[in-house]
């Protein structure tokens, strides 16, 4: 159901009044009429809101259908304005439509009523999406030149001549230069470099239609002595009906990015140094039992001619026996690390070496220190069997000392014994 039109009528003849919306609702146009004769009630009307049109009769005997109009423009510019009088002339007709007046109508001629009331309406709600339209506009564009000066990155536009058309805060701030002493110029202009570096190439590309992949550009500014790394992408600037008119550029600071990337790289190579030169063995493998990396001790424990060699070895095949792999894979599995496993493995020549591995195991690899002990259970074994001899010796002077003691007395008693016998005594001889 079509609602009802809310009029305002500025009428001192109450039947002019019932014959208006008598000839509308004629006309299919439903409508409710105020009316109102007097300047405070019309501005009273007016304050209380709430209206689609305004009739007013050009002269009353109180007030004057121009002065309700500069009222109306001033008060409720959005609601359409129509003269309804009997005596409006041609000029004054003319003057009102100059000042704000939507129509007018004669009262001897109201069967052009209704269309200047459907075409008032519509001018109105023309205007009203024209104004919102507009007003949407606006805010979009202060959205995004919002945007634009509050952007974390940098934000450029081209004009078709590829000279700067927006040069936000951050590029201010990045570079240096304001964007006062940028825009309207060409790029090589103030920044040379662009051309080298493969910047332009990637702007004009935009320009003729393509997006470019992020590229990664060292910079350097003599002006300003603004040094860095940035991630430039340049891609078309279209219009509304998708004609290219510029190119649009964003730029990234990625110096710290670069640097960290730089201290991770030196720290990298100092730690691989560590471990390339390291005196234990290091390695990375995979579960089932490929090498992925092994430094040079682990090549000298193992007897292998270089790293390429052993990385082609079958880690299994460094175990004398298989128990001693699955016992220590599984206590891996199970504990995530084996902080202690000693074994013996045979080298690439075939000489048994007794190693300790301690390995963790994570994010699916394993990652071990070897450590050839060897030597130190060969030195163990020397040393447990110098004590052993030195306890046979030890056992051995204890039993001498015991029968030198019994010796003693028993030569003891025989000289005593020698001593007294006579020269001649035949005992003499066996004695001695």
């Amino acid at each position: 159901m079509m609602q009802r039109l809310q009029l305002l009528n500025l009428e001192d003849n109450a039947h002019d009044t019932e014959l208006i919306m008598a000839t509308l609702e004629e006309e299919g146009l439903a409508c409710d009429i105020t009316r109102v004769e007097t300047a405070e009630d019309y501005a009273a009307a007016l304050a209380r809101g709430g209206f689609d049109l305004i009739l007013a009769d050009y002269r009353l005997p109180s007030f004057d259908g121009m002065s309700a109009l500069m009222i109306a423009r001033e008060r409720c510019p959005g609601i359409p304005f129509i003269f309804v009088s009997g005596s409006i002339g041609e000029d004054m007709a003319v003057e009102a439509l100059k000042n704000g007046a939507t129509d007018y109508v004669l009262k001897d001629k109201l069967i052009r009523l209704a269309p200047a009331v459907r075409r008032a309406l519509n001018e109105a709600d023309e205007k009203k999406e024209h104004k919102s339209a507009e007003q949407a506009l606006l805010e979009a564009s202060r959205f995004n030149r919002q945007i634009i000066e509050c952007a974390q990155e940098g934000l450029i536009v081209y004009g078709p001549d590829l000279k700067y058309r927006v040069w936000n805060p951050f590029m201010e701030q990045l570079t240096g230069l304001s964007a006062r002493e940028v825009l309207g110029r060409h790029p090589l202009e103030i920044f040379p470099f662009l051309r080298e570096a493969g910047i332009m190439e990637s702007i004009e590309k935009a320009l003729a239609g393509e997006i470019s992949e992020a590229a990664r550009y060292h910079f350097h500014i003599p002006q300003t002595g603004r040094t860095g790394w940035t991630s430039d992408i340049s891609a078309p600037l279209r219009s509304a009906n998708g004609e290219i008119i510029g190119v649009i550029g964003i730029v990234r600071d990625i110096s710290a990015h670069v640097q960290a990337e730089e201290a991770l790289g030196k720290s990298e190579r100092q730690y691989r140094q560590l471990v390339d030169n390291a005196l234990i063995g290091v390695y990375r493998a995979t579960p089932e039992g490929k090498f992925l990396y092994v430094n040079d001790a682990m090549v000298s424990i193992f007897e292998c001619e270089n790293a390429e060699e052993m990385l082609q070895l079958p880690v299994g095949a460094r175990y004398k026996n298989r128990r001693d792999r699955e016992v220590f894979l599984n206590t891996l599995k199970k504990q995530g690390k084996v902080p202690h496993y000693e074994l013996e493995v045979p080298t690439k020549t075939g000489k048994l070496k007794t190693i300790v591995i301690s390995a963790v195991l994570e994010e699916g690899f394993i990652t071990g220190m070897v450590n050839d002990i060897t030597e130190h259970r060969h030195l163990e074994e020397q040393l447990r069997h110098a004590q052993k001899m030195e306890a046979v010796g030890t056992l051995a002077g204890g039993i001498a000392h015991d029968f030198n003691n019994i010796l003693n007395v028993i030569m003891g008693y025989g000289t005593l014994v020698l001593d007294g016998l006579g020269a001649d005594d035949p005992l003499k001889t066996q004695m001695n």
